[in-house]
């Protein structure tokens, strides 16, 4: 598989893309560290905010006012919050959320490494996204550092398989 996508390693998960959320945000933070996570996360990055004792600090998706729903989230908004927020370990967002919008992964990508940090993508909904040219382009090709993805959510897989791609050597 991480042949597949040109990654640098891609693991299996037991126990769907919660349990690769919890061995990103570990691989990233530090116990008692800071990430900036995306607020429409999925609730296992409450859980591993709890686990690891992180302060974290949120980042809210705009507001699509037409079909009220979570919208994507703005990379000035992240660069923002970098720039306050020196301590910050990781950025962790949701893209695709999960009505489907996709945030610019790769502006995001190159605001985190500037200010030295990973980006996690929880893109449990996009595993689809690498094989057709008539979806967006996978935050894995993106520039993002670590990616979930549940392939039982748009691929023909049992529930609950899911993969943790390390796209490069940052993590």
């Amino acid at each position: 598989l991480a042949r597949l996508r040109n990654s640098e390693d891609a693991w299996f998960l037991v126990n769907g893309s919660s349990c690769g959320i919890l061995s990103a945000v570990s691989a990233c933070t530090r116990v008692g560290g800071k990430i900036l996570a995306a607020r429409n996360c999925h609730k296992a990055v409450y859980h591993a905010i709890y686990l690891r004792n992180l302060k974290p600090a949120y980042i809210y998706p705009q507001m699509d006012s037409e079909w009220w729903i979570n919208g994507g989230i703005f990379p000035d908004k992240v660069e923002r919050c970098l720039a306050e927020n020196p301590e910050i370990q990781a950025v962790l967002i949701t893209s695709p959320t999960y009505d489907g919008v996709v945030s610019d992964v790769k502006e995001i990508a190159e605001i985190a490494h500037k200010y030295g940090v990973p980006l996690i993508v929880d893109e449990a909904h996009g595993a689809h996204f690498h094989f057709s040219n008539y979806f967006p382009v996978s935050a894995a090709d993106l520039g993002a550092d670590l990616v979930i993805q549940s392939f039982h959510k748009t691929l023909p897989a049992m529930t609950q398989t899911a993969v943790l791609h390390n796209c490069n050597e940052r993590v």
